[in-house]
């Protein structure tokens, strides 16, 4: 083998190490949200109702919103609000006819939420995401998607180096 193919089949391979970047629309990173998540049994959804009834009277805009039933078959919500409305989301899930109602309560202050738009639905977005947010160090606490959006809720102490860092795994615009 020449010097000049051990070179090319060396560069080949570092090439394959990392993936070829993934096109995006664009990437949004939220202000500063407050994330909540619980649980209430199946048979006893009407706590659910209760929450977003109260949140809504207090003119809270809830900005993110997931759910799903877990193997004990309680149901699961997570959801994001702006933190300017942390104390009365607080007061509300301290408050003891709702206190007592849920099971494995979360609240994680100032999160923020990426959301990635694929250009042209290009597929692997998530796996690229996920992978990408882990390399990075952040807390992944909820993910959600769309035909044309993946969000991505995370906990990071410098979220901004986190959206550096995905303009290295996507290309974006």
């Amino acid at each position: 083998m020449t010097t000049e193919s051990k070179s090319l089949d060396f560069i080949s391979k570092l090439g394959e190490a990392s993936p070829p970047p993934i096109r995006l629309s664009r990437l949004f990173q939220s202000r500063e949200q407050d994330f909540f998540s619980f649980g209430t049994p199946e048979d006893k959804p009407a706590v659910l109702a209760e929450v977003f009834e109260a949140l809504g009277r207090s003119m809270v805009n809830i900005r993110f919103i997931n759910h799903f039933t877990a193997e004990n078959g309680r149901f699961n919500v997570q959801f994001c609000i702006d933190s300017a409305f942390r104390e009365i989301a607080a007061n509300l899930f301290s408050s003891p006819e709702i206190a007592k109602r849920i099971h494995g309560f979360q609240h994680v202050a100032d999160a923020v939420i990426l959301s990635l738009y694929p250009f042209q639905g290009r597929p692997q977005v998530a796996e690229r995401a996920l992978s990408e947010l882990e390399r990075l160090g952040a807390r992944i606490l909820g993910v959600n998607c769309g035909a044309s959006v993946l969000s991505c809720v995370i906990e990071s102490p410098e979220p901004d180096s986190v959206v550096e860092g995905f303009k290295q795994a996507f290309i974006i615009g």
